[in-house]
């Protein structure tokens, strides 16, 4: 039985240390600490079983963060871009990335 390749997560080394940057916070939501790590291993090419092992997590909820990022990385990278000479733009980033994701948790969220 062959298995499927991973889903392929871009990541630039911008928003690599913006997440590692966020995962120091002690104040940063579970939830969001879980995805962070999701993506941080993901890039490092770590698989979605591997990830699972690691962050004591179902596979499928690997599989799921990492397929939310890869949808949604281009736009996340076009914010990168958009916001390259603002001088507060890697606060900036940060905050519309979050809003990215809780737009993409809400889309998740079943109807009724």
């Amino acid at each position: 039985m062959s298995r499927k390749k991973p889903t392929i997560v871009k990541v630039s080394e911008r928003t690599i240390n913006l997440l590692k940057t966020e995962l120091k916070k002690r104040q940063l939501e579970g939830h969001y600490r879980i995805r962070i790590q999701v993506i941080l291993l993901s890039s490092e090419g770590k698989t979605n079983p591997e990830i699972s092992e690691q962050l004591k997590m179902s596979l499928p909820t690997a599989y799921r963060w990492r397929l939310r990022w890869s949808e949604n990385s281009s736009s996340i990278i076009a914010l990168e871009n958009d916001h390259r000479e603002n001088a507060n733009r890697d606060l900036i980033l940060i905050r519309e990335i979050n809003q990215s994701y809780q737009i993409v948790i809400e889309a998740a969220l079943p109807v009724g």
